[in-house]
């Protein structure tokens, strides 16, 4: 069973203003619940509409109707577990002097952002730094699409420009990409630093432009003009770590 006022919190935390306000966020789904329990995240609440066994022993769990799982979800078709988690503490390491970092400037789409973030646990990077422009990371949306790497990606939202500029102090690289730089294919592969990936349909601003101290793209042999940004973060990030 969930009571009303529980119902209500739930759904609030559909809207940013109030996972912003009370700390919390939720997340959807068995697997990413596994993901939680896997990685050792705290549980506020954890809801499902199945009696398994991963779940009956945590002191939070609650087996709930169907019916009910409909009212909390924020789902088009729910599904049948749905967590209630604080927001992550997350430590990191303000410049990135022995590895690579992954910079986002104004990404919007909260599916874009998700599916960085999964493809930054692929190829093991470990922080992504975002304009304070970028897209909420407890989106929902953002949730599902990272498929339980943001619990071991860490994300933080800066004032890039601010960042760059101190990176740039500490002759730390960055790499900016860009239709207009040096093909990845034939420069030597970003292995250290920060790797900048730009807003989907206007890239990188020109202040960040101007800040960067090398600029990468990637060859293109067909007529688009520009990559889905989660597209070009994989392949620069293959050509990093591949070449």
């Amino acid at each position: 069973m969930i009571n009303k006022s529980d119902i209500k919190h739930i759904r609030s935390l559909h809207q940013k203003k109030f996972r912003e306000q009370h700390k919390q966020f939720i997340v959807e789904g068995p697997k990413m619940v596994r993901e939680i329990i896997a990685n050792n995240v705290p549980i506020n609440a954890l809801y499902s509409t199945e009696n398994e066994p991963l779940y009956e022993n945590l002191p939070n769990f609650h087996k709930i109707k169907s019916s009910e799982m409909g009212r909390i979800s924020a789902l088009k078709n729910p599904s049948s577990a749905l967590a209630l988690l604080p927001y992550l503490n997350t430590e990191y390491s303000p410049l990135p002097k022995e590895e690579l970092y992954l910079g986002l400037d104004h990404i919007q789409d909260p599916g874009n952002l998700g599916t960085i973030i999964r493809t930054c646990d692929w190829f093991g990077v470990k922080t992504v730094i975002c304009s304070e422009d970028t897209v909420e990371k407890y989106n929902p949306k953002v949730i599902q699409a990272s498929m339980g790497s943001i619990f071991r990606v860490i994300v933080e939202y800066v004032d890039l420009l601010e960042y760059c500029n101190k990176l740039k102090n500490n002759d730390i690289d960055i790499f900016g990409t860009t239709l207009s730089g040096e093909q990845v294919t034939t420069v030597n592969a970003p292995k250290k630093g920060l790797l900048l990936i730009g807003n989907e349909s206007r890239g990188l601003s020109s202040e960040l432009l101007g800040i960067c101290t090398h600029e990468r793209k990637i060859p293109r042999l067909g007529g688009s003009e520009s990559l889905n940004a989660a597209v070009a973060c994989g392949i620069f990030l293959n050509y990093a770590f591949h070449s």
